[in-house]
């Protein structure tokens, strides 16, 4: 519950701090004295208001913090425009703060429409979730089934646009198929073709130092010399020369290799051009064929792949298909088998409304009113809610006709029918506090009598916050707080000030008579008051 709401540089509030009693307040002052501020500041804090412009002086941070029995929330808008969120002091991220909000507090406006099919869904399943929590469950898998339908259809569409177009050109990539394996073409078969050819040219345009090279090697005289000097070692046949010798012997043998090798590279120059014809056919073929089939030669390996991938697919597209086809079955079958559960705890759930609301209404004044919500499943209509449509019909006068309720509803009606609704769903509600933001306006006499009562009562079940212009309302809370605004030297402040009995019957009474406080509006208020 509510207990303190401090709101800092908000709109045209400097300062302002309002706490709240545990039962019912109700919320008074005159037109445009920032009482509807006070929930855009809530609502700012939840991250459901926002604007750049709040802050009443620029220069300063604009901060609105909500205590609650048990959690601080706080959301501060700096100089700069950035946004920052507190919980118990911690700095956490605005969605945290935002998905906290339905367990916490509910706010309930006159402009709330519940004539849309949406609102009226919603207003149905957050019924049904209060009442059975595994509801929530049958919502979430029916939300994830309907995500996995779409997904199945979208990879069977995409398999079926593949297939027809793989179909279509089937003879196309069956040529390609055929060329590029009849060319035995490799994986960057063009880039290593290059690379070996770079270094054999290298090679040819250096035969001659090649060739130069192995001849001086090989009339060099170093051969016998190291021979001989290995001959005399051995026979020394010391520590000291054995050392030298293996050094000897092992140089001989590196001089004899490289001497074998540089020759057969020198006299391989006829090889190494015959190797460069046979890359550059290799290569031509390799270019003409890729420009034949208007793709470039370093990819012509992965075209190849992609041909016969294609004329995979033709061929698998009916296995393929049955694969997908029977996972869609499969999650068609689960999706009905949900949604029907779904449609049985709706009706449970809409005929349990439907009977309090009818209680509701009757409680305020409306005797005669019959309310119903109407709930037909179609087998050919699948959403991620499931597969019910979902109508309120309402009469208003005995004996007449079940109307959608869209078509019959004047403005005072619907108020009272919101407000039962809200009513009911906040005894039956997980959250702690509902606020309702002038939801009588337009309802007067003993009418908003029944509404005060019923803010009373329903204050049994959780915290009730009233912003109102209706006395009647006023007068039924517990606790009464009244927003002034006061101006001086062209400056506007905004304050909040918990009246004791007397100061209720003043302010009540001027909502009564409007600013001339006359005898009768005192003696009037002094009756809604008992």
């Amino acid at each position: 519950m509510i207990s303190k709401v401090s709101i800092e540089n908000f709109i045209i509030i400097d300062h302002i701090d309002i706490e709240f009693k545990k039962e019912f307040s109700s919320i008074t002052g005159e037109t445009g004295t920032g009482k509807s501020i006070i929930l855009d500041a809530i609502n700012f804090c939840f991250g459901k208001f926002s604007s750049k412009t709040i802050r009443k002086d620029e220069s300063k941070d604009c901060a609105v913090e909500i205590l609650f029995d048990n959690l601080k929330i706080k959301k501060v808008l700096d100089k700069s425009g950035k946004t920052s969120c507190y919980l118990n002091g911690e700095k956490v991220q605005a969605k945290d703060i935002k998905e906290m909000m339905p367990g916490l507090v509910d706010i309930t406006a006159q402009s709330d429409s519940i004539l849309s099919k949406t609102s009226q869904r919603e207003i149905v399943d957050n019924f049904m979730i209060a009442a059975d929590k595994n509801a929530g469950e049958n919502l979430a898998d029916i939300a994830q089934l309907f995500s996995d339908l779409n997904s199945v259809d979208s990879e069977i569409s995409k398999l079926e646009e593949d297939a027809r177009i793989a179909k279509r050109d089937k003879a196309y990539y069956s040529q390609v198929a055929f060329e590029l394996a009849n060319i035995d073409i490799k994986k960057n078969e063009e880039t290593e073709l290059l690379e070996r050819r770079a270094k054999l040219a290298k090679l040819c345009s250096n035969d001659n130092l090649i060739k130069a090279a192995a001849d001086s090697l090989q009339s060099s005289a170093l051969s016998s010399s190291l021979t001989q000097s290995i001959k005399n070692l051995e026979r020394v046949n010391s520590d000291i020369t054995d050392s030298l010798k293996n050094r000897l012997e092992a140089i001989s043998i590196e001089f004899s290799d490289v001497t074998a090798e540089l020759t057969d590279t020198a006299n391989d120059t006829e090889s190494r051009e015959v190797e460069l014809n046979e890359i550059d056919e290799r290569l031509s073929l390799i270019r003409t064929t890729a420009r034949k089939f208007n793709t470039s030669a370093s990819t012509l390996f992965e075209f190849l792949e992609e041909a016969v991938s294609k004329l995979k697919l033709s061929d698998d597209f009916d296995s393929k298909l049955q694969k997908l086809m029977e996972k869609r079955n499969q999650i068609l079958s689960n999706y009905d088998s949900v949604a029907d559960h779904l449609h049985d705890m709706r009706l449970k759930a809409a005929n349990e409304l439907s009977e309090a609301v009818c209680d509701q209404l009757s409680e305020l004044l409306m005797p005669n009113a019959i309310f119903k919500i109407d709930i037909q499943k179609s087998d050919f209509v699948r959403t991620q809610y499931g597969k019910d449509e979902i109508e309120f019909l309402a009469n208003f006068n005995k004996d007449s006709l079940l109307l959608s309720f869209s078509q019959i509803a004047s403005g005072g009606e619907a108020a009272r029918l919101n407000f039962a609704l809200k009513t009911v769903l906040g005894v039956n509600s997980s959250f702690d506090s509902i606020i309702f933001d002038e939801v009588d306006v337009g309802i007067g006499g003993a009418a908003a009598f029944a509404i005060g009562n019923a803010m009373k009562k329903l204050a049994k079940n959780v915290q009730v916050i009233s912003i109102t212009h209706s006395p009647q309302v006023a007068a039924r809370a517990d606790s009464h707080i009244l927003i002034q605004k006061q101006i001086s030297n062209g400056d506007v402040r905004v304050i909040a000030k918990i009246l004791d009995h007397n100061e209720r019957i003043q302010e009540i009474a001027r909502m009564i008579s409007g600013n001339t406080v006359n005898p009768d509006a005192i003696q009037a208020a002094q009756q809604l008051l008992i």
